[in-house]
């Protein structure tokens, strides 16, 4: 039994010496080791994750991009407007600074009438109005001193096209004589967006009326009858008088047969 007690004693003894040696190379590589228990909760410590001390920041070198970007698109467009004016200037133009436009031109004040018309029409007709300058385009067509002027002015407002810009050329037509150029203009240019509006039914009585002309009035048969073709749609019961609707029902037919120009 002693002989048995020996050999385990020494298996005892003999793990302890290999443990410590085991928990002695652990404390040495720690000691060697450069990371301190703090490193491990900065950001960006993981390999491959941080660029160094002192690099910049993402946003930098975004931001730069960006600037050099801005920098190539502001010199290539300046080097494209100075072969623009040069081959302007070849062309033989001469370029000359000018004022900027009258507000009261570009407002379209009628009471540019008495004063300069001439520019007021070339306003008018060199650009589309704003719809809110509808009145006074009507203004004008009303005041104005010259049968061009009128023409422009009746001619904008159709180029408006909207109910407002309708309204005032409608209001037009008793004021203007039967002769007037720009009174010729204003039938043609009355176009309701349905037959079923308001202004339409507006535009349809104006057959029973004696404002206009016979050659109006056929003309404004033939808009509401095309209307009604393209809708498939006729104006309400009792919008127009017997007359008036057989007026109507002929455009549509002259219509039909694809406007040969023949007589109602």
């Amino acid at each position: 039994m002693n002989g048995q007690v020996t050999p385990r004693g020494w298996l005892r003894h003999g793990w302890w010496v290999v443990g410590g040696a085991s928990a002695a190379l652990l404390v040495w590589c720690c000691l060697r080791s450069p990371v301190s228990v703090g490193d491990a909760g900065k950001p960006g410590s993981a390999e491959g994750t941080d660029s160094g001390p002192g690099a910049p920041a993402a946003t930098d070198v975004s931001v730069a991009a960006q600037r050099k970007a801005v920098d190539a698109t502001v010199a290539q467009r300046n080097r494209d407007n100075a072969r623009e004016a040069e081959a302007f200037t070849r062309a033989g133009w001469k370029m000359v600074a000018e004022p900027p436009p009258d507000p009261r031109l570009t407002a379209l004040d009628p009471a540019l009438v008495d004063s300069r018309e001439r520019e007021l029409r070339v306003q008018i007709a060199s650009t589309v109005a704003p719809p809110e300058l509808a009145p006074r385009l009507g203004q004008i067509a009303r005041s104005a001193h010259e049968p061009a002027t009128r023409v422009a002015a009746v001619e904008a407002l159709g180029r408006i096209g909207t109910h407002e810009a309708q309204t005032e050329l409608l209001a037009l037509l008793p004021t203007l004589p039967e002769d007037d150029d720009a009174r010729r203009q204003i039938v043609p240019l009355l176009r309701p967006s349905a037959l079923d509006t308001a202004f339409a039914t507006s535009l349809a009585a104006q057959l029973d009326g004696r404002t206009l002309t016979s050659t109006e009035k056929q003309q404004l048969a033939f808009t509401l009858a095309l209307v009604g073709l393209r809708d498939g749609m006729k104006l309400p019961d009792g919008a127009v008088s017997p007359a008036a609707k057989q007026l109507i029902d002929r455009m549509t037919a002259l219509a039909e047969r694809g406007g040969t120009g023949e007589k109602p």
